[in-house]
């Protein structure tokens, strides 16, 4: 009976399998929706890795506020006026030569002007330097070696990441 019954099953037909399942969408519409959105994925990481590439600057000043808050203990305020006063303008011209613009005419500002530019890039309703500019400046100039109060510092500490986190460059302003 066994003989009988392996030649039975040796006698059949083998399986027909199934033809695999393709992957490739069956109509045309679905195949064009999905290269869009493999176009507009691509397009969506390109624009975000030229934000994080454009933004290192920032990240690199705000690093650079971070260690320089870090190591004081008793801030002196023409020190302090005159680095924050120089890690703001370095950044600025940063931002101004990866936009491809002048640098000479954002280098010569002094003053009022320097705190103009730096409120016009908050916008109207954020600008904080302006009033901060007579004691900074003032600061800076006298080379004063009184110790800040804490309060002043924060608030000198605070408009300085501000900008340095929301900056953009002002409407109007053209270089030279």
């Amino acid at each position: 009976m066994s003989d009988d019954l392996s030649a039975g099953l040796l006698a059949l037909p083998p399986l027909q399998l199934p033809e695999p399942i393709s992957y490739w969408p069956q109509t045309w519409p679905w195949a064009i929706a999905g290269l869009a959105l493999a176009v507009l994925l691509a397009r969506l990481g390109w624009r975000g890795w030229r934000r994080y590439w454009r933004g290192r600057y920032r990240r690199a000043a705000l690093a650079e506020l971070q260690r320089f808050s870090a190591g004081l203990v008793e801030p002196a305020a023409g020190a302090v006026a005159a680095q924050l006063n120089s890690l703001l303008k370095r950044t600025a011209l940063a931002e101004s030569a990866a936009a491809g613009r002048p640098r000479s005419e954002l280098a010569a500002l002094t003053g009022s002007g320097w705190w103009h530019y730096l409120d016009s890039g908050l916008g109207a309703d954020e600008g904080r330097f302006a009033e901060l500019g007579l004691r900074w400046q003032a600061a800076i100039y006298r080379d004063e070696r009184t110790v800040l109060a804490d309060s002043e510092w924060q608030h000198w500490q605070s408009a300085a990441r501000h900008w340095l986190k929301h900056h953009r460059q002002p409407a109007g302003w053209q270089g030279d």
